[in-house]
């Protein structure tokens, strides 16, 4: 990978907030500098079983890139960059995500198959955010635990370096 294009495994701080994430925020990260990808908040205040996710946040990151501060016109599902991340509020109290508005959920975002995969039962398990055992297989699937703009930054990533045409802007 040439230095153009060498990324860390953190996020670049932009501007901090005490304002609460709502349903439909978007948001930003910065993995690079003026280098910015969106990511939208879909569930707020998770009411979940496991009280180490009660209150939390589900967040999609996206891979739809922009060096501007603005809200695209559309984010498709069908690009996430990686799966869903229940996250607490350290990104925005930290300035690591950004909001920059809100957009409704689509019905795409309100029906997407994705689950979390519990990675402390000896069997194939997958759960919804608030806990509930799914009885199928999501299509997407992140992992059952609270992430923080730390595992969010490792995640994309991991994913860039699989994909560094998306560094090209």
């Amino acid at each position: 990978m040439d230095n153009k294009k060498q990324m860390t495994d953190e996020l670049l701080p932009i501007k901090s907030s005490r304002k609460k994430p709502k349903v439909g925020d978007v948001f930003v990260i910065q993995p690079r500098k003026s280098l910015y990808f969106y990511g939208k908040v879909i569930k707020t205040d998770i009411q979940a079983i496991n009280p180490f996710l009660k209150g939390k946040n589900t967040v999609l990151i996206y891979k739809k890139v922009t060096s501007e501060l603005k809200v695209p016109d559309n984010l498709n599902v069908n690009t996430l960059l990686i799966p869903p991340q229940i996250v607490d509020f350290g990104g925005w109290t930290k300035g690591f995500f950004f909001t920059v508005g809100n957009l409704e959920l689509t019905n795409e975002e309100i029906n997407l198959d994705y689950g979390f995969k519990d990675t402390r039962m000896a069997t194939e398990c997958y759960r919804s955010e608030e806990g509930d055992e799914l009885n199928h297989k999501p299509s997407i699937i992140g992992i059952y635990a609270v992430g923080s703009y730390g595992s969010v930054a490792y995640k994309v990533t991991k994913a860039l370096e699989k994909h560094p045409e998306l560094l090209d802007v």
